[in-house]
């Protein structure tokens, strides 16, 4: 993959986080003390060939970190889509957080 192939997917995945927060902002403003969001949200599900490569897993770590340590999702239970891997097998997966 080129320098740019890889700029162009570090900024979808940034576009994505930045509606993800979006998201769990209107779930709180509306009251929910659960936001559930869409398969993949995090690296895209349209991600295709991109969900085998290991920077998408590195760049999704880095959103759900910056999830992790941002005012937003305090005090509201979080279930974001993201890829995992785990013993070498990538898995399309749900990841629950509060606090």
């Amino acid at each position: 993959m080129s320098d740019n192939e890889s700029l162009h997917k570090a900024l979808q995945i940034r576009q994505l986080n930045s509606a993800s927060t979006t998201g769990i902002e209107i779930a709180k403003t509306n009251g929910a003390k659960y936001r559930l969001g869409p398969e993949l949200e995090i690296c895209g599900y349209g991600c295709a060939d991109h969900f085998y490569e290991s920077d998408t897993l590195l760049h999704s770590f880095q959103v759900l970190k910056k999830l992790l340590e941002s005012p937003i999702t305090k005090d509201i239970i979080c279930d974001v889509g993201m890829p995992i891997m785990h013993h070498n097998v990538r898995y399309n997966c749900r990841v629950l957080f509060l606090n």
